[in-house]
């Protein structure tokens, strides 16, 4: 799984300790605990800014901006990765010599925990399988929507049928 529940299990000690203080036993492989990491992180971040700003009143600092040249290379390749919201993010794109792009990769962190989402429910549901179809879609939807998934893919992922 990628996303904020594994950065917050593996950077707990790098919480501010107002947020260490609200934060529930960690690390943890709970899933549903994944938007309470994202809230968390939130909250962390946000505590961050004020700090910054303060300093910049205080200190009289100037927000400098830097203007950077880009220069674009005929004929390259190119890959980026960032921590994004929802995960690894992951870009990678070919240039011809014309300057057109020729081939591009979007890896998303709703397709890198796709497989997860699968395999967990296989385990979560087959327990609750006497329950009726809409209670099985509610939680199925409730664990899908734990991975924070893109939009269209939260709206659309739920089918109820076999198992395995």
């Amino acid at each position: 799984m990628v996303g904020a529940l594994p950065r917050v299990n593996i950077g707990r000690d790098h919480l501010r300790d107002e947020v260490k203080d609200i934060a529930p036993k960690l690390p943890s492989d709970n899933l549903f605990h994944n938007n309470l990491a994202q809230a968390l992180e939130c909250y962390h971040f946000g505590l961050e800014m004020v700090e910054v700003l303060k300093d910049m009143v205080e200190n009289h600092k100037e927000y400098v901006s830097r203007r950077v040249e880009l220069t674009f290379l005929k004929g390259a390749e190119g890959i980026g990765a960032v921590e994004a919201p929802r995960g690894l993010l992951i870009h990678h794109y070919v240039f011809g010599r014309d300057g057109r792009v020729e081939r591009a990769n979007v890896i998303t962190p709703t397709a890198m925990n796709f497989e997860h989402m699968e395999v967990s429910l296989n385990h979560y549901l087959p327990p609750l399988m006497p329950q009726s179809e809409d209670a099985l879609k509610w939680e199925s939807e409730r664990l899908i929507r734990a991975y924070d998934p893109c939009i269209s893919c939260s709206a659309h992922v739920t089918r109820i049928g076999e198992l395995g």
